[in-house]
Protein backbone atom coordinates (compact mmCIF):
# COMPACT_ATOMS: atom_id res chain seq x y z
CA UNK A 1 0.00 0.00 0.00
CA UNK A 2 1.59 3.20 -0.59
CA UNK A 3 0.81 6.26 1.27
CA UNK A 4 2.42 8.93 -0.16
CA UNK A 5 0.50 10.45 -3.34
CA UNK A 6 3.78 11.61 -5.36
CA UNK A 7 5.76 9.06 -5.98
CA UNK A 8 9.05 8.78 -7.90
CA UNK A 9 9.07 6.22 -10.90
CA UNK A 10 8.95 2.54 -10.77
CA UNK A 11 12.18 2.03 -11.67
CA UNK A 12 14.46 4.51 -9.20
CA UNK A 13 15.14 2.17 -6.14
CA UNK A 14 13.67 3.35 -2.18
CA UNK A 15 17.05 4.24 -1.44
CA UNK A 16 17.26 6.72 -4.27
CA UNK A 17 13.67 7.88 -3.26
CA UNK A 18 15.49 11.17 -1.13
CA UNK A 19 17.53 12.12 -3.90
CA UNK A 20 14.43 12.68 -6.44
CA UNK A 21 12.32 14.32 -4.01
CA UNK A 22 14.70 16.85 -3.64
CA UNK A 23 15.79 17.25 -7.33
CA UNK A 24 11.70 17.54 -7.50
CA UNK A 25 11.80 20.24 -5.12
CA UNK A 26 14.32 22.15 -6.82
CA UNK A 27 12.59 21.85 -9.69
CA UNK A 28 9.05 23.23 -8.24
CA UNK A 29 11.05 26.90 -7.36
CA UNK A 30 13.16 27.09 -10.02
CA UNK A 31 11.23 29.97 -12.57
CA UNK A 32 13.13 28.36 -15.53
CA UNK A 33 11.31 24.84 -15.00
CA UNK A 34 8.10 26.21 -14.27
CA UNK A 35 8.22 28.34 -17.26
CA UNK A 36 9.42 25.53 -19.54
CA UNK A 37 6.45 23.16 -18.01
CA UNK A 38 4.15 25.85 -18.45
CA UNK A 39 5.05 26.00 -21.99
CA UNK A 40 4.60 22.44 -22.42
CA UNK A 41 1.89 21.66 -20.77
CA UNK A 42 -0.27 24.99 -20.86
CA UNK A 43 -0.89 25.13 -17.08
CA UNK A 44 0.61 27.58 -14.56
CA UNK A 45 -0.02 28.10 -10.71
CA UNK A 46 -1.15 30.99 -8.71
CA UNK A 47 -2.09 31.30 -4.96
CA UNK A 48 -6.02 32.34 -4.89
CA UNK A 49 -5.61 36.18 -5.08
CA UNK A 50 -7.91 36.74 -2.02
CA UNK A 51 -9.38 35.18 1.11
CA UNK A 52 -12.46 34.53 -0.89
CA UNK A 53 -11.46 32.28 -3.72
CA UNK A 54 -9.45 30.48 -1.12
CA UNK A 55 -12.28 29.86 0.86
CA UNK A 56 -14.42 28.90 -2.55
CA UNK A 57 -11.66 26.15 -3.29
CA UNK A 58 -11.21 24.95 0.24
CA UNK A 59 -15.74 24.80 -0.05
CA UNK A 60 -15.21 22.77 -3.02
CA UNK A 61 -12.74 20.90 -2.53
CA UNK A 62 -10.27 22.05 -5.25
CA UNK A 63 -6.48 22.73 -4.33
CA UNK A 64 -5.05 24.16 -7.71
CA UNK A 65 -1.38 23.48 -5.99
CA UNK A 66 -2.39 20.18 -6.10
CA UNK A 67 -3.94 20.33 -9.48
CA UNK A 68 -0.54 21.58 -10.87
CA UNK A 69 2.08 19.48 -8.70
CA UNK A 70 -0.01 16.42 -9.91
CA UNK A 71 0.71 17.74 -13.43
CA UNK A 72 4.03 18.79 -12.65
CA UNK A 73 5.71 15.18 -11.46
CA UNK A 74 4.93 13.74 -14.58
CA UNK A 75 6.48 15.68 -16.75
CA UNK A 76 9.71 16.21 -14.39
CA UNK A 77 9.59 12.57 -14.74
CA UNK A 78 10.33 12.55 -18.10
CA UNK A 79 12.03 15.99 -19.23
CA UNK A 80 14.52 15.93 -15.84
CA UNK A 81 15.06 13.46 -13.99
CA UNK A 82 14.58 10.85 -16.75
CA UNK A 83 15.11 7.07 -16.73
CA UNK A 84 16.75 6.15 -13.61
CA UNK A 85 18.42 2.78 -15.86
CA UNK A 86 19.60 5.29 -18.00
CA UNK A 87 21.53 6.69 -15.70
CA UNK A 88 22.51 3.46 -14.19
CA UNK A 89 23.69 2.53 -17.78
CA UNK A 90 25.77 6.31 -18.18
CA UNK A 91 27.32 4.98 -15.13
CA UNK A 92 28.53 2.06 -15.89
CA UNK A 93 29.92 2.94 -19.38
CA UNK A 94 31.93 6.05 -17.55
CA UNK A 95 33.27 3.49 -15.17
CA UNK A 96 34.36 0.67 -18.34
CA UNK A 97 35.96 3.82 -19.72
CA UNK A 98 38.33 4.09 -16.49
Amino acid sequence: MNIYPIQPPADVPEYAWPAWFDCLLWALYEPEIRDRFTADSGMSYSPPKSKLEAMIDEASGFDPAEKFVMAFVPWFNANIWGSWNEEKAVQQKQNNQN
